[in-house]
């Protein structure tokens, strides 16, 4: 399995001891008891599940990555993205950074335009599959998605919208003690 990866490199452990110095973004962690001063409101996944199943020792031979780009075997092709649920009542979101797969002609469309802003933005969403399982929803590999180029950001996944809690979720928005909680069990993983 995949670790979940925290992208606020903040001093977010670092519990505060005087209370009247909390930030409103803070939060008291469930697990642990400590104040962190930050919550994270991003989280990513390194690679796709379908890569992170491959042996380490056997990677370097049948994996090509470019930066937000992944292609397995000379047929498998990856796309890191954004997947963005709004917050409730908040006007912010909780991000994951998750990996879609593509077709080989819209990987190579992507990967040819993929910094060009006017290209990119134009360009129409393509078809994709999520290849992450997203800890603290139910199975999320292989629900059917679609990502859109960004002009002035990495790429975003609208899921199909179905009655799956996460597709759910990112039409209808997201609690923020349910934000809380991912993070929580995100920072203090059950150890097996």
């Amino acid at each position: 399995m995949i670790a979940l990866l925290l992208l606020t490199f903040t001093s977010f452990i670092m519990p505060s001891t005087n209370p009247t110095t909390r930030p409103a973004n803070g939060f008291q962690c469930t697990d642990c008891g400590q104040w962190h001063e930050e919550m994270p409101m991003d989280m990513f996944y390194a690679l796709p599940s379908y890569v992170a199943s491959i042996p380490e020792n056997e990677r370097d031979a049948r994996v090509v990555r470019r930066g937000d780009f992944i292609i397995v075997d000379n047929e498998h092709h990856f796309l890191r993205v954004l997947l963005e649920l709004p917050i409730k009542n908040s006007g912010e979101t909780f991000s994951y950074g998750v990996w879609g797969s593509l077709s080989k002609k819209n990987f190579d469309r992507a990967l040819a335009i993929y910094d060009d802003p006017k290209a990119s933005e134009d360009e129409p969403e393509y078809f994709s599959w999520l290849n992450n399982s997203i800890e603290q929803w139910p199975q999320t590999i292989n629900l059917k998605t679609m990502i859109k180029l960004k002009s002035d950001a990495r790429a975003s996944m609208i899921l199909e919208p179905t009655d799956h809690p996460l597709a759910a979720a990112q039409r209808e928005g997201i609690e923020l003690d349910r934000v809380r909680e991912i993070v929580d069990k995100a920072l203090h993983p059950v150890k097996p």
